[in-house]
């Protein structure tokens, strides 16, 4: 990149120097540290769209007098142009293969905090980890809800364990506030699997040839609180509702038996989920109400 310098410096300049007339020039730096200017985003490498630097100049001409200023339908297409500009998008390279099976294996950062492998899966609704991943994010030392469940496949169904991450980002793409289940591990080579979590912000294209995926940023949408649609809301609602639900009717079904030791462990168990079923639905609350969302949303 760095015979690029001296050319894009010199348009710069001609900018500064040239008869009056607002206009944009887009600024990176490469990773030798280069700073280089141009003024169409398309000549900006894909790798560095994501840190370039916007400036407008408004110059007066040789004569003094000032630039005609443009009509109202003009500066707003411009306007429109720089929201559509400032739209990200973001490459990530993954690994295709396991041994000889086709795989997408990208590198996953979890609560801005711990990086592990695992495979995107176009087929999956949500995110899977192994209990050892959930180790590393310490989540079992956390009091934040940890639901024991079970996941289901076509094999039939294996233990598992419900609760919530708050971020999960891919290259720049990040998704907030992630229902999770941790479940046994599927493969050596990856620590679970990354469902569409991204679909409700980005939209998410594969390059098979290259080995990119290309995660491309939508435009803010008010009837998304949170960066979440209508459905996401109303799913998960009815989800951690039905958990607690179903766990309290189990606890009140238990409360005038007796059987010694066997219905006491069973009161402990029933009353020990009941408490994990209802921080997660009150932290799904706390989430809502943070960012407004619809009260007919949250029915259950």
């Amino acid at each position: 990149m760095k015979p690029l310098l001296p050319t894009a410096l010199f348009l710069l300049a001609c900018y500064l120097y040239s008869a009056s007339y607002a206009a944009q020039v887009f600024k990176w730096v490469d990773d030798a540290g280069s700073a280089h200017f141009s003024d169409d985003l398309e000549r900006v490498p894909s790798k560095y769209r994501d840190q370039v630097e916007e400036k407008s100049y408004k110059q007066k001409n040789r004569s003094g007098a000032k630039a005609p200023s443009a009509s109202s339908e003009a500066k707003s297409g411009r306007l429109g142009k720089a929201r559509e500009r400032k739209l990200k998008r973001f490459s990530v390279r993954y690994t295709p293969y396991e041994g000889a099976a086709s795989r997408i294996i990208v590198q996953v950062k979890f609560n801005n905090s711990v990086t592990a492998r695992m495979a995107f899966d176009t087929g999956a609704p949500g995110l899977i980890i192994s209990p050892k991943l959930a180790g590393r994010l310490n989540l079992y030392n956390k009091n934040d809800g940890m639901l024991e469940t079970r996941a289901g496949g076509i094999g039939g169904s294996i233990p598992a364990t419900r609760t919530i991450i708050d971020s999960v980002q891919v290259g720049g793409a990040r998704a907030q506030f992630v229902p999770t289940t941790i479940a046994g591990s599927i493969s050596g080579a990856f620590e679970g699997l990354l469902g569409m979590v991204f679909v409700d912000n980005y939209s998410v294209n594969i390059d098979t040839m290259n080995h990119v995926i290309i995660f491309s940023q939508l435009p803010p949408r008010a009837n998304m609180p949170g960066g979440h649609s209508e459905r996401w809301w109303r799913v998960n609602f009815h989800e951690f509702a039905a958990y607690r639900t179903a766990w309290k009717r189990f606890l009140d079904s238990l409360k005038n038996k007796s059987g010694g030791s066997g219905i006491a462990e069973q009161r402990k168990k029933a009353m020990g989920q009941y408490k994990e079923a209802d921080k997660l639905f009150r932290k799904l609350e706390r989430y809502a109400s943070d960012n407004s969302t619809p009260m007919h949303w949250r029915k259950y």
